[in-house]
């Protein structure tokens, strides 16, 4: 089931949300005809947009993050690039970034004390060039991480992470 979904036509407000519709935008803006399919969203380096109050919008032990992204960058730049954020705890999140050196990965870290874990799978972006549209998803569930690019899962998946214990209090892209 979708649980939340923006398409940037026009707003940056969410076409559909099982929870809440909050959202703020920092150093970005929609771009007539920027996007894949229509409009997009343009974040510049430091920007970002933040769904705030979350409670149903993503489900803490299964699900997808997919969306199509246009990067700036080379898919080898050695910097690192935080592309979704939703932390329970300091100990407690998921991550999808890059590590530099091609890797776009997602990352769970759950778990308390002798349980805890932090595990990522990562995919190879290395030969992509720069402000080329790719489809990338991220699944987490039943202990397994998942990479997938243009519909092709990519990379190892981790099949022994923890789930979060938890709602994060805001979604930041």
């Amino acid at each position: 089931d979708t649980l939340f979904l923006m398409n940037f036509e026009g707003s940056v407000q969410p076409d559909y949300a099982r929870g809440s519709r909050s959202v703020v935008l920092r150093g970005g803006e929609i771009v007539q005809r920027g996007g894949r399919f229509g409009d997009g969203l343009l974040l510049r380096s430091g920007g970002s947009l933040e769904l705030v109050g979350n409670d149903g919008n993503i489900n803490p032990t299964d699900g997808t993050i997919a969306f199509w992204i246009k990067p700036s960058w080379p898919g080898n730049d050695a910097a690192k690039y935080s592309l979704f954020s939703a932390h329970v705890s300091d100990q407690e999140y998921i991550n999808i970034n890059t590590l530099g050196a091609g890797k776009l990965g997602i990352a769970l870290a759950a778990g308390k004390d002798n349980d805890f874990r932090w595990r990522r799978a990562d995919g190879d972006a290395s030969s992509w060039k720069p402000n080329a549209w790719r489809h990338v998803a991220f699944a987490w569930g039943d202990g397994t991480l998942s990479v997938f690019f243009d519909g092709q899962q990519t990379g190892q998946s981790v099949t022994d992470s923890h789930t979060l214990s938890g709602l994060p209090e805001r979604l930041v892209f």
